[in-house]
């Protein structure tokens, strides 16, 4: 199967303000001062040859049973793409973040945020959240999830 770029994928969010969207401006403020910032707003070129080559030989690389790194040649070069490189060019900084987080923090955190929904469910929904939160959930499933399509 061919590689096939998704028009909808890679989006970038525009974090601007206008006074006729006020009740946005806090989400706006927390997407810009964000570890996540550069991530929102990246657009880089995408090379459709060079990345139908490196998928066409990419090779997990294995440590002790787990993928450390992505490795293939793309045009005659040998790429290695590695979570340090990514958090590095995304401008991250989270090598040190924390992994997993409980089930009660996470609780704690929506019903702070006004969750109206069904926290007994591991699903979580935008359309329980406010206007504003729904707009953070865009940002985040559009500009850096790999999700493209569904309405919730």
């Amino acid at each position: 199967m061919a590689l096939q770029l998704k028009p909808s994928h890679n989006q970038i969010a525009y974090l601007t303000k206008d006074e006729h969207w006020e009740k946005y401006h806090d989400i706006i403020d927390t997407m810009k001062n964000s570890r996540y910032q550069t991530a929102f707003i990246i657009d880089p070129p995408i090379h459709v040859d060079a990345l139908r080559q490196f998928w066409a030989n990419a090779k997990a690389s294995m440590v002790n049973g787990e993928v450390v790194a992505l490795k293939s040649k793309v045009n005659g070069k040998v790429l290695a793409i590695t979570p340090e490189v990514l958090s590095q060019a995304l401008e991250l900084n989270d090598n040190n973040a924390p992994t997993s987080i409980s089930t009660g923090v996470v609780h704690a955190t929506l019903t702070a945020y006004e969750y109206q929904g069904n926290l007994s469910h591991a699903t979580i929904y935008k359309k329980y959240f406010d206007p504003q939160y729904k707009l953070l959930f865009h940002y985040l499933l559009m500009c850096l999830s790999p999700k493209t399509a569904g309405w919730d």
